[in-house]
């Protein structure tokens, strides 16, 4: 999973996420519903003009799919976010013990 926050100057979103170390990334929400979390991916994440939305543990998250190779701790990856508005931007996360 990828977590990271996002400000944007204005109303835009998220719509999609891609990094070469990984088959597949999808934008993903969990929820917890009658005591059973469930995940699910979204068509894309509403960023409000100037406030935080968080991607973290039990919420809004980039879900990894079928990385092509194992991940060391300390270790950088390079995510493309594609915004509605704002156009493409590469961020850089960190590998990190869940």
């Amino acid at each position: 999973a990828g977590y990271l926050t996002i400000t944007s100057p204005e109303a835009d979103a998220l719509v999609s996420a891609t990094t070469d170390m990984a088959q597949t990334v999808e934008l993903h929400t969990m929820t917890m519903n009658d005591g059973v979390m469930s995940m699910r991916p979204v068509s894309k994440i509403e960023l409000p003009a100037g406030e935080k939305v968080e991607l973290k543990p039990g919420g809004l998250h980039l879900m990894i799919m079928n990385p092509s190779a194992g991940l060391a701790t300390a270790e950088d990856v390079e995510v493309t976010l594609t915004f509605e508005n704002a156009g493409s931007m590469v961020v850089t996360l960190p590998v990190q013990r869940p």
